[in-house]
């Protein structure tokens, strides 16, 4: 439905600065905790359950390493609303491996502090997510 994609478009764009912002700006340990969390996204891709969770962990994990509370709170109550759409999303045929794959991207970017990079391939990956919700 309309409203649905109008929070999930929000949210990306929320999410695609804020992923900008700890490329260019985040500490050490912080860009190391989010390549933890990558990482059991990686060993949690034949579990979808437990994917999602390690995903919803990762990105308010980034948004905290954003440093603005008000932007994760705002976030987090978007992401309330789509949770069942984007959980949905991951069952679409191939989808999960896609998420994954854009996440490696996402995460490379931040590693090699490219925030236009980081920003974009986020927009992409919400886009992508979007597009697979229906």
């Amino acid at each position: 439905n309309n409203a649905q994609r109008s929070v999930a478009n929000g949210d990306g764009l929320l999410e695609a600065d804020a992923t900008g912002q700890v490329a260019a700006r985040a500490r050490d340990d912080q860009v190391a905790a989010l390549r933890a969390l990558h990482d059991r996204l990686e060993r949690n891709a034949g579990q979808r359950d437990a994917f999602f969770a390690v995903n919803e962990q990762f990105h308010m994990a980034l948004l905290d390493a954003a440093g603005n509370r008000w932007l994760a709170q705002i976030v987090a109550d978007l992401r309330k609303v789509m949770k069942l759409n984007r959980h949905h999303s991951l069952f679409k045929q191939g989808r999960l491996a896609d998420s994954l794959a854009e996440h490696r991207a996402v995460m490379a970017a931040i590693e090699s502090r490219d925030a236009e990079l980081a920003t974009r391939l986020m927009r992409e990956h919400f886009a992508n997510g979007l597009e697979a919700t229906g």
